[in-house]
This record gives C-alpha cells, structure tokens and sequence, in this order.
C-alpha cells in the first residue's frame, strides 16, 4: 500500500518529498483589488513546513469571475508580486507551491461583480442556488479571449515563482459549467453532446500546456486539474460522463488529477443506493492509459487513520484542508502518532496565523467538530425509553422529527416534511434520518449537498430529543465569539493575600456604583465597593428627570410619561426593553428626590440664567432650557427634545460625592480603590464573589459576596478591540474617543472590564450598540460657534444635503457620509434674531443673551450673546466675511457649486417652502445680511459606546439561554437594553439619569436578594 511518506515523481519531472497536499481553501482575505496582504503570506508560510505541496486558493483569470468576497486576483500583472511572496514563502519551508486558477462564471453573485458587469455562463441558464441569478450567454469570442485569459493566468503564475497550477475545473465554476449538461445548452463547437461540452475543459488545459512550454521549455512544472465526480442539479453531470472527462485529460500528459468531495473515500450523492466509493469505481473502471495519471483524494482527512484509509482504497495522492488550519504542523504530529485536535477556537487564530476571515467560513463547523470531540470523550448517558417527537419550521411548511430509543440506542427515526431544495433530487429527510440511525446519534452525521440548512435544522432536533431522554441541559443558543474576550484569570492560592466575607459587592464607584453603594448599605447589608480609580468618578452633570417634586418648582411636572417612553423606544429602533425605559422614567423622579438629599443645602436655581448667592457658586442645581425659548414647542418637532433636564453646575461631583459620603456613614461599607476586578467566583450557576488585584501589591484579594455582585463598570470605549467589534462604524469614519478619568496605574478607565468579567462566565450581551456622538457643532463637534443650529449646511462639493432641522446624533450620521467628512454651517448677521426660533435640543444655541448674571454663567450649548460670539470669531471657530464669495474663498469648498445653492436656498426661503429637504419654513433662513459667517463641521468625539450585558427592570443579567443569572446585577453603562442602535434625544442627560436609578434599583434588589 502507498503511504503518505513516499515520495513521487511526476510526469513533469518535479519529485514531492511526500504525497500530501495542502488543499485549496477560499480565505477570502485579499482585499477588493484581489491583492493579498503579509498576514496571508505568513498563513501559508507556517503551513508549509511538512507537506509534499501547497494548492494556494484559487485565482480568478477575469475579474468577473471572483465567486466570492476577498478571492485572489491573478487577472492583471499588478497581481504577481503579492503571490510572488507566497510561493517564495512556501519554498523556503521545503514545500512545492501550486497556484489554482479559476472563473467562477454563474456563481459569482451580483454583488460581487464589477460595475456594469454581469455573471456570464455558457448558457443563460441561473444556477440553482441562493443569490444567484440568470447569467449571460458568453459569446464565441469571449469564450475564445477566456481561453487566452487563463493561458495568461498560467503565465503570471509562473512569474510569481509557482512551481505548478491546479485547473479549477469543480465545484460547479465555469470550466465545469462548460462540461455539465443543466448549465451548459448551447448548439454550437462548445455545447451539445458530450463531446463539445468537454471540448472547453480540455482546451483550458492546451493553453496551459503550451504557455508552460512556452515560458519553461522542459523544465518541471507541475499541471493538475480538479474535478468534481457528479453534481446535484438535473440534467447533471454523472458519474460515466466523469470518467468521459478523465479519459480525455489522460492524454494531456497531467501530474495528477484531484477529486473535490466532501469525503476522500466518498459515493455516489445522486444515487444513495450505490455503496461503492467513487475511487474504487474508478481504479475499478479506467484505462491504462488513465490509470497512469495519479489521483488525489480529499475530505474529512483529520487523523492517520483518515490518511491510511484514503491511500488503502487507491489514492496516489491526498490533500488536507481544514485539519491543517486548526494545526500547522499536522502531518508532523501524525506521523509522530499524536491525536490531533480538530477544532480551534477564534481566539487561537492569531496564535496559528488564521486570518479573521477564514474563521468566519470555519467558525460554525468547529464548533460542531468541539461538540463531537467532548461527545465521545463523555460516554453518552442513558436514555430514558420512549417516542420523542421534535417540529421545526422549514423553506416548505413544518418539519416533524420522531425517534424512538431504548436504553442506549436509536431504534427508528422518522422525518417528515417536503425537502424542496433547489438541485437535490433525493429526498433529503429520508436520507437524513438513514445517516442518523446508521452512527446512531448526530456526531459525524453529513448534511446532504444542496439542502444543509434543512438537514442542520434535523440535526439539531435530534440533539434535542437525545438531551431530554438523556435529562441533558441543552442551550439552544450559543453565545457569539468576542475576539476581545481575554483568557480567564487563573490565580495560584499563593497570589491571594486577603479573603474576605461581605454581602454585596459593588464593581465600580462611578454615578451607578456609587447610587448602589449608597443604597444596599441603607438597606442594612454589608457593602465593598471596588474602584480601579482612586476615588469616585464623574463627569459633567446632566440628568433627564421626568416630572416629580424638583420638576414641579418650574411647572414641569406634567408630562405624558407612555408617550416619551413611546418617543424613547422609537428612537432606538425597538431594540431595547420597555419595562427598563418604563420603570425609570415613571420612577427616577423620586430616586433624584433621594439622591439629591445627599447635600440638602445646593442651591436650586429658578431658571437656567437666575443669580445665584456666593455661599453656593462653586455648585448650584439649574433647569436646562427653562423658560423655554418664545418659539419653540416640542410637540411640533419632529424631533423633540423634552425640556425635563437639569444640570449641576460646574459638575456632578460634589453631589457623587455627598452620596458616597452618605454610604459610608451608615458603617457598613468596605471601600477598595486601587483595586482591579480581574475575576467573577461562581458556586453552582450562581455568582458568589469576585478576586480582585491590589495595584499597590500586585496580589489578589477573594471577596465571598453571600447575597451577590453588582457590576457598575461603565462602558468600553477606550477599548479599540471592543469598539471595532460593535460599532466598527467609529473607526472606520475616524470618530474619536474622548475619555479623561484614569486608574491608579495611569490608563482609562472606560474599558468593557463588566462587559468581559460578565462574559467570561456566560452573561448574554445586547445586540445592536449605540455610539454616543451627536454632533454638537462647532470645529471639533464638542460644541462652539452657534452649536448645531440648523442654519443651511452645505459639504465641501458646494451641495446642499440634508434637512438641517435634524438633532446632533443624526446630523454627525450625515456628516460621515459627506466627502472627507466635513461640510461648512452657514449664516449671516441676522443670526441674533434668529436663534429665538431654534429648537431647544442637543446642542442648539437657541437663546441670544448678552445679561451677566451673578455667579451663574451661560451654558455654552444653549445661551451666547456678543462677547461670546466674538471670541468664536477670534479664536478661528467662525469665519467671517463682508461678503459670500470673500467666505467661500476661506473654505475647502467648490465655491462656484456653493454660490448656486446659497441662491437656490434663498429662493426657497423667499417661496416659505424648502421643496428640496422639506425644512421648516420658520428656520429657512435667507442668507442675504452681511457679514456672512461659516462654521466647518467634522465628525464629533464619541462620549460613551452603549451596550451592555443583556438586563431587565430588576438590574439582572442573564445566561445565553436568558435565564436570569443568580447573584449578579448591573447599573449604569454596562447594563444592557437601554439604549441600542443610536443614542437617543429625546431627552438631555438620559445616561447619567439611568445610572443613578438603576444604581439605586441594583443595590436594593442585590441586598435583598430579588
């Protein structure tokens, strides 16, 4: 019998030192060009060390021929020197590299293909898969240019240092839609009887010949061709009309021909009654002639006995793929006699060089192949005898799964259902249920070709009926991969220097931690609060509070409260719970009531611009936009902002302050700052504790919590992994993160530290995150100049683009869509009258004021009068000109473009109707009154990224499965389903509101246990 580790001499003359091949496996990780990039060089560097050879992923020959995102160019000679690195690198570890060249014709969904381009075929016959639609018929001369286009291919190849090619002629790609009877109809030299469908095929590998004659002479240089056996589709491509094929190429003097199948020792998918594999009816069934070209196997190779296996039935040649993802050095470790694992997780990816993309292609089958691993590892329990029955919903109607089982096995499996998928022609469930009764469960069980969702869908109902007569917990849902989840924390006994005992502990002393703290020690429990940082934390000072008794002392106190939280939920997306949104705005009311009796002698103020006594200067309580400006009335906004906000003035903290103090007067309160929460401690499915690092130590301390554990961590902004992952958004528009509180060691502070303690032991976290970067005007976005009063907004091509009227989160979403992602804010001296007529919102200077008021300066994101105007024009934040041409001769702008929609806008001004954008004739301001004046935008600076750990009105967390999690709570930013999609507002200060009720819901329900 061959062996893997013999060596062989093909017909080109290149000896391999053994007789396995890397397969061919789609990364899809060259970038929209097809250039591939180092880390592509190095993945196939590392794989390159044990084997005979490497088949690089295919290469399209045209650029409408790439079938899927990411796929490798060889079209253009701009490809070569990126390729040449790979094939260099492959040598260099001892390896023979083979580039594989293709066109994927039909396949290539529209998507994919070049502007103006569509798919082509060699009949306009759509394939029968998903996303796939009606190609066009390739014409004689466009057959002929493929012809050259691959002979090229072949020619860059052999440039970038290739030692051979493998022709694509599989998986239903154009060379075998040519071959195969459903894809290819023609009537002319290149369709119609078998042998003018294999005439394509076979001219493909003249040209290559003769360029490898051309380019090389006689010197070795490897031809393979790759070959699909059959094909699902009807009329399809059989068995006989393969071994036509093979025959024919068996005169082309090839080094070898490789199967594409699932399994190497494969049968027949079309005719499951014939239990012969398909290699052993070829050796069986070819000529001579045939039997001298070597054939290569593939599929399922994942240990020695896979390959000995393969080699026994025949195959002269066999080629690994996924098993040589998972381990570089697999037939290193094989013939060494080692078990090689054949799984990975994501986060080995960047240990064994697999790109991110590849793990999205092989993320779903190693959890499949983890699954059967720790199966066979745990002999299976017994089954309690008995029917089950399973339902699932199917492309068709219902599904219904019945198995019968005794004591330890399978007795009868029936499923019931239509199995309509496109191009199978077995029935799919019968075939299923036969797979499952023969390995007697699902480990190792394949779906069939053309129907996997379905036949996954039986799989899974299956384990479900084995988990219940088994009594086996079975979640039936699976946590995503976090690629930012570091390892869990191991720590030896050694490292603890300090157990302790207590009932709550609360991680993280900001606006929600310390509203906890405060809270569980009133309600008698003992408290440890721990801090990274060195004391509380804060920053700025607004909250959203709906009526109550503070809101009645400016006859505030009668707002709808279903209808804001209507408005609320709206605005992000229905993505968030309404019992979270519901229970705090009817509520926090009076939790402010409580918070605020931390310091019961601040000054509250009777509007935003009333004086204020010396004794209370340095902190005051203000109504935000009270009295309201003469025009404005939030309910005709299509935006509202609800005018519920207060502002503590200059900030916060001495009112976060005041309650800690509060907390620690009741005597039963532990605080740790300098300390890192590294670690949640669970008994059973409940959390118990935590171990924390002493930064003045660097060792551990173990708090047991008997009534459970708060996490009030804040959100993880300063954390680029984290950020990238849910809102990839921020990047790639170039927002930037502002963050200033640090810890002890010096780093910020905002970094997921809840978000991951929470998911390290399972905690569920939201979908759908909400960035905090409504645009506030002026240079940076942060504010200044007029805020983002809606004045005409044009970008930097001169064009007007939006409805100004639009609130800051939504004007900085168009912002990033604008070139370079600026536009200019502009207006002129009637600005003063003007801002009477502004929306009292997010970052809207509405109120012109030029009074001094004693100790009570203007907020700069509502009032400005001529001084502070001044110093914007002074210090650069507003441009100023006599005239228009004069201004836009100061900006990046296209003025003439610019110049034709300031007049285009002044007409609708004139006409008291903006037809192009649908303003509100009350803001469509003329610009006629010099001086003229203009703002440049960008994008603004992200405050905080919403999203936490999956919650509920009650301050739980829950389990994938959402199964509230015993013993753990959490409040404030790394609560989750408050807020998702965009930061809404609605409402000033929403944020800082919620972390102080749910800081004071967490800390009550945690020391009483609810």
């Amino acid at each position: 019998m061959t062996t893997a580790f013999e060596q062989l001499t093909l017909a080109s003359g290149l000896t391999l030192k053994n007789r396995v091949f890397m397969a061919p496996m789609t990364t899809q990780s060259a970038d929209e060009n097809g250039f591939v990039n180092d880390e592509l060089v190095t993945y196939y560097r590392e794989r390159a060390k044990d084997v005979g050879a490497i088949v690089v992923e295919c290469g399209y020959v045209q650029r409408n021929g790439m079938a899927f995102p990411g796929g490798v160019g060889l079209s253009t000679d701009d490809h070569i020197a990126g390729l040449a690195k790979i094939a260099e690198a492959i040598k260099q570890q001892g390896s023979v590299p083979i580039m594989q060249i293709y066109h994927g014709g039909r396949m290539v969904r529209p998507e994919l293909l070049p502007d103006g381009s569509v798919a082509i075929a060699p009949s306009a016959i759509a394939a029968c898969r998903h996303g796939c639609v009606e190609p066009k018929a390739l014409t004689v001369d466009e057959i002929e240019q493929l012809i050259v286009d691959f002979g090229l291919a072949t020619e860059r190849a052999i440039k970038a240092g290739f030692a051979g090619v493998e022709i694509h002629g599989a998986n239903t790609y154009l060379i075998q839609q040519f071959f195969s009877p459903h894809s290819n109809r023609r009537d002319d030299q290149w369709g119609g009887d078998i042998e003018k469908r294999a005439r394509f095929p076979l001219a493909i590998v003249d040209v290559v010949k003769s360029t490898v004659k051309k380019c090389l002479g006689d010197k070795p240089f490897v031809v393979g061709y790759r070959f699909s056996p059959e094909e699902l589709e009807k009329p399809g491509i059989n068995y006989d009309d393969t071994l036509f094929l093979l025959e024919k190429l068996a005169h082309k003097g090839l080094d070898y021909l490789h199967f594409s199948t699932g399994q190497a020792v494969q049968t027949s998918i079309i005719d499951l009654h014939d239990k012969q594999p398909l290699i052993d009816k070829l050796i069986q069934n070819r000529s001579e002639t045939l039997a001298k070209i070597p054939v290569m196997g593939v599929g399922s190779i994942k240990q020695a006995k896979d390959l000995d296996n393969a080699f026994a039935h025949g195959f002269d040649l066999v080629s690994v793929g996924k098993a040589l993802i998972v381990e570089p050095r697999w037939l290193q470790k094989v013939q060494d006699g080692e078990e090689v694992l054949n799984f990975m997780h994501i986060e080995d990816c960047k240990a064994r060089h697999v790109p991110e993309t590849v793990w999205d292609i092989i993320g779903p089958s190693m959890e499949k192949e983890e699954k059967s691993y720790l199966n066979k590892q745990a002999p299976r329990k017994e089954f309690v005898p008995g029917t089950y029955v399973e339902r699932f919903a199917d492309f068709h109607g219902m599904v219904h799964v019945e198995v019968t089982l005794d004591r330890v096995s399978i007795q009868k499996i029936d499923v019931t259902g239509k199995s309509l998928a496109p191009g199978v022609t077995i029935d799919a469930f019968t075939e299923m249920a036969r797979r499952i009764k023969e390995k007697d469960g699902t480990d190792d069980v394949d779906v069939v070709s053309g129907a996997t969702e379905s036949c996954q869908s039986v799989l899974e109902a299956v384990d479900r009926i084995i988990a219940k007569a088994t009594g086996t917990k079975m979640s039936k849902n699976k946590l995503p991969e976090l690629p930012w989840l570091p390892d869990e924390l191991s720590v030896d006994e050694s490292q603890i220097e300090e157990n302790i005992e207590t009932d709550v502990v609360i991680v993280g002393c900001g606006v929600a931690g310390t509203c906890a703290v405060r809270a569980a020690a009133e309600e008698g429990a003992k408290v440890v609060v721990i801090e990274k940082a060195d004391s509380p934390q804060c920053r700025s000072g607004e909250y959203a509070i709906i009526n109550g008794k503070v809101q009645a002392r400016w006859g505030r106190d009668n707002f709808n409260v279903d209808e804001m939280v209507d408005r609320f939920m709206r605005e992000c997306s229905y993505r968030i719970k309404r019992p979270i949104v519901s229970r705090w705005a009817k509520n926090c009311a009076d939790v402010f009531d409580w918070f605020i009796s931390a310091k019961p002698d601040m000054w509250i103020c009777e509007t935003q611009r009333s004086p204020v006594p010396d004794e209370h200067a340095d902190f005051f309580l203000e109504p935000m936009e009270h009295p309201l400006p003469p025009h404005y009335n939030y309910k005709n906004e299509d935006y509202p902002t609800y005018p519920t906000s207060v502002h503590f003035v200059p900030s916060q903290a001495p009112m976060i302050n005041a309650n800690f103090q509060k907390a620690l007067d009741t005597g039963n309160v532990d605080a740790r700052f300098g300390h890192f929460v590294e670690k949640l401690l669970k008994d059973g499915d409940k959390v118990t504790g935590v171990i924390a690092r002493n930064a003045a130590t660097g060792k551990y301390v173990r708090i047991i919590a008997k009534r459970g554990v708060v996490l009030a961590t804040g959100d993880y902004g300063s954390n680029k992994k984290m950020v990238d992952h849910y809102c990839p958004e921020i990047s790639e528009s170039g927002v930037k993160n502002i963050w200033l509180n640090r810890d002890v060691e010096g780093n910020l502070t905002n970094t997921g530290d809840g978000h991951k303690l929470g998911a390290q032991i399972g905690a569920r976290i939201q979908q759908h995150h909400a960035p905090m970067t409504h645009n506030m005007g002026g240079p940076f976005g942060m504010a200044g100049g007029l805020g983002n009063n809606p004045f005409l907004f044009l970008n930097k091509h001169g064009k007007r683009f939006m409805n100004e009227e639009v609130p800051g989160q939504q004007l900085e979403n168009q912002i990033e869509m604008q070139p370079d992602n600026i536009c200019y804010q502009l207006f002129d001296n009637q600005w003063r009258e003007q801002l009477a007529y502004m929306p009292a919102a997010h970052g809207t200077v509405s109120y012109y004021d030029n009074d001094e008021v004693k100790n009570h300066p203007k907020c700069s994101l509502s009032h400005i009068g001529d001084k502070e105007f001044q110093h914007e024009v002074d210090e650069g934040n507003v441009l100023v000109a006599d005239t228009l041409p004069e201004l836009l001769a100061q900006l990046d702008i296209d003025q003439e473009t610019a110049l034709k929609s300031i007049e285009r806008y002044n007409q609708l001004a004139q006409a008291g109707y903006d037809e192009d954008f649908a303003k509100s004739p009350s803001r469509l301001f003329a610009i006629n009154q010099g001086p003229f004046y203009a703002v440049r935008f960008v994008t603004t600076t992200m405050l905080t990224c919403l999203g936490g750990l999956e919650s509920d009105e009650d301050s739980h967390t829950y389990d994938v499965d959402r199964n509230v999690i015993k013993g753990l709570y959490v409040a404030g930013n790394v609560q989750g389903n408050r807020v998702a999609v965009e930061y809404p507002i609605c409402m000033k200060g929403v944020s800082h509101s919620m972390a102080m009720f749910y800081g004071y819901v967490a800390g009550k329900n945690c020391a009483n246990q609810i």
